[in-house]
């Protein structure tokens, strides 16, 4: 009642102007109401300005204006007579349309659509309807692409005219493309089908073999016809078919497609492998002949996952960079997306993890943020199975979980595909702890599932009969681990799978060597070492080498298991020098597997000293090495560690060391707990045994900046009583100053201390993994700093001032988060890098009052 009275105060002319910014909508443009109603634009805009003025019922926003109130436009509307209304749309649509040639404008393309619509001018609307979908299907926005086709498809079935095989054949191709593109293959089939017989109607071969082509498609995602599930005949006789009828008609962006399509199907097949990269070559040298850059793209893309197959790196980088390089400049963001992924496993296989990790959160988060679960669910196991690679085991779980239940959560066909992956992943987890039965379930339900979505199937049962084949030789079980190892080797030579023939030839010669044959065994290890030299993947040479220095060493060839050895440890220390994350680092340091292969080492290295150290050294003689950190800051603990060994045959008395602790140091504890005064450690007389360790650990604090220097001294007595004194190499620590956070933004600040304490509460209070602590909503971090939701939220992108500015310091990161309460089940979170060196360190000084 109260907005009725304010509309009736209204001016005649004051009146008709509202009613036809009612029938435009909630905003409107005063050029197209100047247009439709014939009036002076300067006339138009003074009366609107008077009526914002007087009544308070619109308002001006830049170029256009709008109700202060959806419920007064919406009065407005409902007030006009139904026919006049119709009317009004037609003349705003005929408007708009007459604007478009003036200037092309999505919006005025949608706006122009609807008002045709409620005008009831379908064949217009048609026409737009049609345009529309055709561009969203092009920027991936599918459902918006369906929405227009669907309402398209309506307008030809209220009017006969415009049901023509050439409206519906467009139609139908359209929506199959969106249906496709959302994982709709059924859906995508259906219409498909039907662009056929539209295409059959007209009796146009080239439309016929578009049909083909795009049937071809859809059914490569339909389990029961997919050469990644099943049979590939059904799949191959389309893509065939559009392909003779391409070079017949001589259309090369068709032949191209086909020629990259039919060339997908095969590598996906043991059999047709090797035979499926003349077919895109062949394609790849026609669309850059023509210039399609989209299938030059996808074809960049099947060669670069065929030289990873093959375990060619460095090649099916190449590859997969200049699809990259491609997909970027179109926009085309699905093929970004299939890139960013492939290209997650080739940098892990490549051994450049920072980069393979990056690469692997750029894919997730661009996929979650466009709605692509399917290759969400992928990345995720992937990225589980690059933490696996790290020793990083508890996160390599978590993330291998969060793919099976991102793939159960949409619950389609090539999306499911992804579980059995995960689920081998998992039993690989749980052997590396030992835990067989649990790793022995993981893999028999994988191998269960693999029936039912086989993607590339003969990938998938390598990894799981490797599985099974660890497990039944850590069992005992010889004969049954020979089995899979035979299995397995059959199958990656087929495939020339570089990678897993290495893995084959270490598991048959680690059962052999068990059973006995040593010298079989040892010449099998020797070839999976040559063979991994050539795919050049860290984790598999340093577990090669490590496992032939182990059968050197029970061969009694202490002088090359020694070699292998400290090979092995080379390559993991390397690999781990280069990462980013100390915490990786970190793990990965201080993994089983490095702990295993450093004791393996240090006991050659003993056994092979011994005979020469009874020679040399009769009476008792010290050696001592001193590790420090290469850097820390002020105020941050580190530890001093300093291993000294008898490498006589005599027995000796360790007195005291000098000049352990660098000046300017606090001592905050020493273990074992000798006393210590003014930089001097009273050892108390501890014996130290022929050819034995003793380790002394000190963590103290600096208080300075600068290079602090180490030079110790230790005092000992050999068995005759005299005073002897070993002198390590000296050893230097670089010291930084704090770090300071600060930031322009107040706001910022707010927020970056606010995410600061949710990580501390959740890692280090209640105790939750590292990938799960830290992570607040945007809503959250608003209540939690109470500053204003526009400093976060922003008002053209997601992210507001304040988010931007800290994500741009590199200390906090956004992801996507799916099935949680949210739009369409996603909502964004926010949390620190405490991955960075430098994140830890302030947390550290600033949270943590303990010893590191």
């Amino acid at each position: 009642e109260v907005i009725t009275r304010r509309i009736a105060r209204l001016g005649h002319k004051e009146r008709k102007l509202l009613n036809l910014a009612a029938v435009y909508g909630y905003r409107f443009a005063p050029n197209i109401l100047s247009k439709a109603l014939a009036l002076d634009l300067v006339d138009v805009l003074e009366t609107l300005v008077e009526i914002e003025r007087r009544h308070r019922l619109i308002r001006s926003t830049d170029s256009a204006f709008e109700f202060t109130h959806h419920k007064i436009r919406e009065v407005i509307y409902e007030n006009i007579p139904g026919e006049l209304r119709r009317v009004y749309h037609v003349k705003i649509a005929n408007c708009i349309e007459q604007a478009l040639t003036e200037k092309i404008s999505e919006g005025y393309s949608v706006e122009a659509a609807l008002h045709f619509v409620a005008g009831g001018a379908p064949e217009k609307a048609f026409r737009y309807l049609v345009k529309l979908g055709e561009k969203a299907v092009n920027i991936y926005a599918n459902m918006q692409a369906i929405e227009y086709l669907n309402k398209a498809l309506e307008a030809t079935q209220r009017t006969a005219h415009l049901a023509t095989s050439e409206n519906l054949y467009k139609i139908y191709q359209l929506r199959g493309k969106a249906w496709l593109a959302q994982d709709e293959g059924r859906k995508a089939l259906k219409d498909f089908n039907l662009m056929l017989q539209n295409a059959t109607n007209i009796g146009d071969e080239l439309m016929i073999a578009e049909a083909h082509y795009w049937l071809g498609k859809a059914y490569m995602t339909i389990e029961e016809f997919s050469p990644y599930f099943s049979e590939m005949d059904t799949v191959l006789q389309h893509f065939i078919t559009a392909l003779e009828i391409a070079r017949k008609m001589n259309n090369k962006l068709l032949e191209g497609r086909s020629l990259r399509s039919i060339g997908g199907v095969l590598i996906a097949n043991l059999d047709t492998i090797d035979e499926s990269r003349a077919y895109v070559e062949e394609s790849l040298r026609i669309c850059k002949e023509i210039g399609d850059k989209v299938t030059e793209a996808s074809s960049f893309q099947v060669l670069g996952w065929y030289y990873n197959w093959k375990g060619d790196f460095n090649r099916s980088k190449d590859y997969l960079n200049r699809a990259l390089v491609l997909a970027e400049e179109m926009g085309a963001t699905l093929i970004m997306i299939e890139t960013l992924f492939m290209l997650t496993i080739v940098l892990a296989g490549n051994g450049e993890y920072n980069e393979a990790i990056s690469t692997g959160r750029r894919c997730l988060q661009l996929a979650q943020e466009t709605g692509r679960a399917t290759e969400a669910s992928w990345v995720l196991n992937t990225l589980g199975w690059i933490y696996h690679d790290l020793s990083n085991i508890e996160l390599a779980i978590k993330y291998n979980k969060e793919s099976i239940k991102t793939a159960k959560a949409q619950q389609k066909a090539i999306a499911l595909g992804g579980v059995p992956h995960a689920l081998a992943n998992l039993g690989m987890d749980y052997l590396y702890k030992k835990d067989y039965e649990r790793a022995e379930k993981y893999f028999e339900e994988a191998n269960r599932l693999m029936h039912q979505h086989p993607y590339a199937w003969w990938r998938m049962e390598i990894h799981i009969l490797l599985g099974r084949g660890e497990i039944a030789l850590a069992k005992g079980n010889y004969a049954q681990a020979l089995k899979f190892a035979g299995e397995l080797l059959a199958i990656a030579e087929k495939a020339g799978a570089k990678k897993y023939i290495a893995k084959g030839l270490k598991l048959k010669a680690e059962v052999l060597a068990e059973m006995g044959n040593m010298d079989e065994g040892i010449e099998l290890m020797e070839n999976a070492l040559e063979t991994a030299q050539h795919v050049g993947n860290p984790p598999l040479l340093w577990e090669i080498d490590y496992s032939l220095g182990l059968l050197f060493e029970r061969y009694g060839d202490l002088q090359k298991a020694k070699v292998h050895y400290a090979r092995s440890l080379s390559i993991l220390e390397t690999a781990a020098s280069k990462l980013d994350s100390a915490v990786l680092k970190g793990t990965l340091l201080t993994s089983p597997m490095t702990r295993t292969i450093r004791a393996a080492y240090t006991r050659t290295v003993l056994a092979s000293r011994k005979a020469t150290a009874f020679k040399k050294f009769e009476h008792a003689h010290i050696q001592a090495y001193v590790d420090v950190p290469n850097e820390v800051t002020v105020g941050e603990t580190f530890e001093i560690r300093v291993d000294m060994t008898n490498v006589a045959m005599k027995p000796g008395m360790l007195v005291r060391i000098e000049n352990l602790v660098p000046e300017n140091c606090e001592v905050i504890d020493v273990t074992p707990k000798y006393r210590m005064k003014e930089g001097t450690i009273n050892v108390e007389g501890k014996r130290v045994e022929s050819h034995k360790v003793e380790s002394i650990r000190v963590w103290v604090k600096a208080s300075e900046s600068g290079i602090l220097h180490a030079s110790p001294k230790i005092i000992y007595v050999d068995e005759l009583g005299k005073f002897k004194v070993c002198q390590p190499s000296p050893v230097t620590v670089a010291i930084y100053p704090h770090r300071k956070f600060e930031f322009k933004m107040n706001s910022a600040q707010k927020v970056f201390e606010y995410l600061t304490k949710a990580f501390v509460e959740d890692y280090m209070r209640r105790k939750l993994t590292l990938e799960e602590s830290g992570w607040r909503t945007f809503m959250q971090i608003i209540k939690g700093t109470e500053i204003p939701k526009s400093n976060v939220y922003g008002r053209k992108s997601p992210r507001g001032p304040a988010i931007l500015e800290l994500e741009k310091r590199g200390v906090i990161e956004v992801r996507i988060f799916l099935g949680e309460r949210g739009r369409g089940g996603k909502i964004m979170k926010a949390r620190i890098c405490y991955e960075k060196e430098e994140m830890k360190q302030y947390i550290i000084r600033r949270y943590v009052n303990v010893k590191l």
